[in-house]
């Protein structure tokens, strides 16, 4: 898919934006087999995934706010990201609103932790797409973009930092 988008300056930009699906990024992914069944089953539907007694929707943490469809798509920039990894666990911890998910992800094994913001209403800027009332068209961008509406997603490796601690800290003042 090309993706046009105008910079501040109005300038045209255009870059190709390849959206996989589900199944080709976890047939390229090293994660774990039952790592990749959770991600499946989160895919699947939400009737099963707050089990905590070692079903494979375990490996795919999240709280009840979080709505299923939108850790979805943080799982996939991650497996897209980072295919090499041999994931087997991942913890999310976002905050929704309408039409953006803003938060945090660390995946095990390992030392990586990725700050991230979905946003379908700025990839709707980027294109130009307005809904009937003028606003940008957010359902579409989401329809058709899915998991790369991301605004940011920012991964480092290493112990958790301080920059990390204060970013959460910060993104959980705000929810208070």
């Amino acid at each position: 898919m090309v993706n046009d988008y105008r910079t501040k300056d109005d300038t045209l930009m255009s870059t190709a934006i390849t959206i996989h699906t589900l199944e080709d990024l976890l047939a390229a992914s090293q994660a774990t087999p039952e790592f990749k069944d959770s991600v499946r089953t989160l895919a699947a539907g939400p009737s099963t995934l707050f089990m905590a007694d070692g079903l494979p929707q375990s490996r795919v943490i999240f709280d009840a706010a979080s709505p299923p469809v939108k850790v979805l798509r943080v799982v996939m920039k991650l497996l897209e990201e980072f295919p090499n990894e041999p994931f087997e666990k991942v913890t999310v911890d976002g905050r929704s609103g309408c039409s953006e998910y803003v938060g945090s992800l660390v995946a095990e094994p390992g030392d990586l932790h990725v700050q991230f913001t979905w946003d379908c209403a700025w990839r709707a800027q980027q294109q130009g797409w307005k809904d009937a009332f003028g606003f940008p068209d957010q359902i579409r961008a989401a329809r058709e973009f899915g998991y790369q509406c991301f605004l940011r997603f920012d991964a480092e490796r290493g112990p958790v930092s301080e920059a990390f601690r204060e970013q959460e800290s910060l993104r959980d003042e705000s929810l208070a």
